[in-house]
C-alpha cells in the first residue's frame, strides 16, 4: 500500500491528506466523518474527525508521484487551546488529572524492576509545580517578600524554598517533587549522595536537591499499569516553554554529557497527523532539524541571530528525542521528508 500522511490545522479548519499516488491513478476520493477513501479501497484514517457534509475537497498533483487531498471543513470550530499558553497548563503527560485516574489504586513502579517507588494510595495531596521559572520569577508574585534584615529567615525560606508537606506530591512536566521521608524504596546514591536509585535494582530514579532536599524523581525513570512516560517529552516541554517565555523558533539542543547537537526549527503547534505506519497523534509541534550541527557552521536564517540553546542534562531523553525524530521523518512518504536542507518531522506535545 502506498505510503500516506494525513494533518489537520485547526487554524486553517483543514485537512491535508498526501498519498504516495500519481495524480492519474486516483480514480475517486470519497470523504467521510472520520476517513477519507482513494478508489473504493485506501481507506485513510483522519486525525480529527470532521462533518463530511460540510465539507469540501480539491485534488492536485504535488509532485509526479505524490497527490494532495485538502478538506475544508466549514463547520469547524476554531479551538483556542491550541496556543502555546494552553500547553504550559497542567498538559503534559501524567499531570494531576492523569495521576488522579490512578490515585486510589494504583503505584508508580521502577522501569526497570518493576519494584513499587510510590504507591499512589498513601499520597494525600497532588500539587502542580507552579512554574518551571518558578524562582526566577519570585520578585514579580510579591509586593512584600520578607528580608533578612528583618530577621525573617524563617518565613524568608518559606518563600523561596518548595518543599512539599508529608505525603504530598508536586508534578512537575517531566518529574515528580517528594519527601524524602515518605518513600522507602528510594535511595540516595553517588559520591556526595546527589542521585536517588531504586532500594531494589539500583536503577537511577532521579537527584537529590541538596539545598532544600527534596527527591526529584524523573518521571522517564518510572511506570504505571504498562504506561510508560516517554524521555523525549522533557526536550519538546522545554520548546514549548521557550517559545512561550521567549518567542525564539529556532534553537541548538545540546547534549550537556556528550556535547553531541541538533538544531530545530519549531513551527505549528497543536497539530493531529496520521502517519502511515505510526498511527494518529494528537497535539504535535511540527519541526524541522538538522544533526550534528557545529556552532561554527550552523545556518543563520532570516532572524537567524536569535538562536537559541538549549542544554540537556538527560542524555537518556536527548537520544530519545533524536531516535523519535528520525522514526517520524523516515515514516513520511519520501516526497514530505525534506523541505531543502532540513529534515521534517513531527513530535507530540
Amino acid at each position: 500500500m502506498a505510503r500516506y500522511f494525513s494533518e489537520y490545522l485547526p487554524r486553517l479548519k483543514t485537512t491535508s491528506v498526501q498519498v504516495e499516488l500519481p495524480r492519474d491513478q486516483v480514480d475517486s476520493v470519497e470523504v467521510r466523518d472520520d476517513s477519507v477513501v482513494i478508489n473504493s479501497s485506501i481507506d485513510i484514517k483522519l486525525p480529527s474527525a470532521i462533518q463530511s457534509s460540510q465539507a469540501s475537497h480539491a485534488v492536485n498533483a504535488v509532485s509526479p508521484g505524490l497527490t494532495s487531498i485538502r478538506i475544508r471543513d466549514r463547520q469547524a470550530a476554531f479551538l483556542a487551546n491550541d496556543s502555546i499558553e494552553s500547553f504550559l497548563q497542567d498538559q503534559y503527560q501524567w499531570n494531576i488529572s492523569n495521576i488522579q485516574k490512578y490515585h486510589m489504586h494504583d503505584v508508580l513502579r521502577c522501569v526497570s524492576c518493576d519494584s513499587p517507588i510510590i504507591d499512589l494510595k498513601e499520597v494525600k495531596k497532588l500539587l502542580p509545580m507552579p512554574s518551571e521559572l518558578w524562582y526566577e520569577m519570585l520578585d514579580f508574585w510579591h509586593c512584600h517578600k520578607p528580608t533578612v534584615e528583618n530577621n525573617n529567615i524563617g518565613l524568608l525560606k518559606k518563600f523561596n524554598q518548595l518543599k512539599p508537606n508529608p505525603k504530598t506530591l508536586i508534578i512537575g512536566s517531566y518529574y515528580f517533587i517528594a519527601n524524602p521521608e515518605d518513600w522507602a524504596n528510594i535511595e540516595a546514591c553517588g559520591q556526595e549522595n546527589e542521585s536517588l536509585e531504586c532500594g531494589c535494582c539500583h536503577e537511577i530514579l532521579g537527584e537529590l536537591d541538596s539545598n532544600i532536599g527534596n527527591y526529584k524523581i524523573l518521571k522517564w525513570q518510572l511506570k504505571v499499569e504498562n504506561e510508560l512516560f516517554k524521555p523525549f517529552a522533557y526536550i519538546s516541554l522545554k520548546l514549548v516553554e521557550e517559545m512561550n517565555y521567549s518567542a525564539v523558533r529556532v534553537f541548538q539542543i545540546i547534549d550537556e554529557k556528550s556535547k553531541r547537537s541538533i538544531q530545530v526549527w519549531c513551527f505549528g503547534l497543536g497539530i493531529d497527523i496520521n502517519v502511515d505506519t505510526l498511527g494518529v497523534m494528537k497535539n504535535c509541534l511540527k519541526i524541522l532539524y538538522k544533526e550534528n550541527m557545529q556552532e561554527d557552521s550552523t545556518s543563520r536564517l532570516k532572524g537567524g541571530n536569535n538562536n537559541s540553546e538549549i542544554l540537556v542534562e538527560y542524555e537518556k531523553s536527548f537520544d530519545d528525542f533524536c531516535i523519535w525524530l528520525q522514526k517520524v521523518n523516515q515514516a513520511l512518504p519520501e516526497n514530505l521528508q525534506k523541505y531543502n536542507d532540513w529534515n521534517v518531522t513531527y513530535i507530540p506535545i
